[in-house]
């Protein structure tokens, strides 16, 4: 079939113009997940590099006040645990919280401060009772929350 009607030729060359912009954004996208893994790995150097001077995570509360006043746009500590297992994760956030902590509010704190996925696949409640569960140390309240982590291994 011969397509000769105006409007589809329109509609075709909308399409056509669609196509375009979208293989801009596609080569866009690209260079933007470049930048961004760039900036990861330097990130994740710089602050384990810290880490392993001071003795601790930088991020920790005995720490904090040395911190300038942070960026001050909201991304302090976003990628704190960037590249980490999800074991050193738990272990320093239930290390600095000002109390115990559910399996619901350690997932979304992880998740919150960079730790998204494990090989491939998303941080789950799973994955949080897992580590949970395989910590020495970790201690359940009668609330179910948890407390009392291992020290670090930095």
């Amino acid at each position: 079939m011969i397509v000769r009607d105006d409007t589809t030729r329109q509609m075709l060359v909308d399409l056509e113009r669609e196509e375009g912009l979208l293989a801009q954004a596609d080569e866009a996208l690209g260079q933007a997940l470049a930048r961004y893994r760039m900036a990861a790995a330097r990130y994740v150097a710089v602050r384990d590099s810290i880490a392993e001077y001071i003795g601790q995570s930088p991020y920790n509360n005995n720490v904090q006040h040395l911190w300038s006043e942070g960026p001050g746009d909201g991304t302090w500590g976003k990628y704190r645990f960037l590249d980490k297992e999800p074991g050193v994760a738990v272990a320093e956030l239930l290390s600095n919280a000002e109390g115990p902590l559910s399996t619901v509010e350690i997932l979304v704190s992880v998740r919150s401060q960079g730790l998204k996925e494990i090989n491939g696949k998303p941080i789950d409640g799973r994955t949080i009772n897992a580590v949970l569960m395989n910590m020495k140390g970790i201690k359940k309240d009668k609330d179910g929350k948890y407390h009392s982590p291992p020290a670090l291994p930095f």
